[in-house]
């Protein structure tokens, strides 16, 4: 029994070399497994929650249009799409895409008898396809019935430290802000300046102001998702 073992051992130390290996190989594979796991998924996430939208378009010429293309990302953070191509192929689209609806991070100029139709392939969905030919008046940059000249300012204050600007149901927030009055909420005490603790997005849709000293007044550009 005692042989056994000693062989046994002497066997199991022989392999050992080989074992080490194979662990090594193992460990290898499960890093790459890890790493594409953390890559991958984030990409097929984005794709689920991200599209693009004709915003306007200006007339240059007869037969020349610039259009102008907004992205949503209907998310909180910024992604990039494993999906994310024009046609024309001339035509390089941001491969990153920021939450929320951005109305113009897109110039293309088109000849509309040589470029008939522009197609944005982005995110999973159906792939914008915008006929050059066919371009409504409604969608003229300026004319008043864009998503951009329909933005408006949301002012939020109900005097306290805390205050949320909040777009309607169906606007997208494009930036925020506020301040701090120099009145301490719930203290008969008056400073010379108020004092911002926070100021920053609580969603898609809201900016939220918090003092430190002071009531607060939050503010939202919002604008009509199109």
């Amino acid at each position: 029994m005692r042989g056994n073992r000693r062989a046994g051992g002497a066997f199991a130390r022989s392999r050992s070399p080989w074992v080490r290996a194979a662990r090594s190989a193992a460990l290898g594979a499960g890093v790459m497994v890890l790493l594409a796991a953390s890559v991958r998924p984030a990409a097929a996430a984005c794709d689920d929650v991200v599209s693009a939208k004709l915003t306007c378009f200006e007339r240059v010429g007869p037969t020349t249009v610039t259009l102008y293309f907004g992205t949503e990302n209907t998310t909180t953070t910024a992604c990039s799409p494993s999906i994310n191509f024009f046609e024309p192929a001339t035509v390089f689209p941001p491969t990153s895409i920021d939450p929320g609806f951005t109305p113009r991070v897109l110039r293309v100029a088109v000849d509309t008898t040589v470029t008939s139709a522009a197609i944005w392939f982005l995110g999973a969905g159906t792939p914008l396809q915008v006929d050059t030919t066919a371009l409504p008046d409604t969608l003229l940059c300026g004319t008043g019935n864009t998503a951009l000249s329909a933005c408006h300012l949301v002012t939020a204050t109900n005097g306290a430290s805390t205050a949320t600007a909040t777009c309607g149901a169906n606007e997208r927030m494009l930036s925020g802000g506020g301040g701090c009055d120099n009145t301490l909420p719930l203290q008969p005490v008056a400073w010379q300046v108020g004092q911002i603790q926070s100021s920053a997005p609580a969603s898609l849709q809201s900016w939220q102001v918090t003092c430190r000293i002071g009531r607060a007044t939050a503010n939202a550009m919002c604008c009509p998702i199109p």
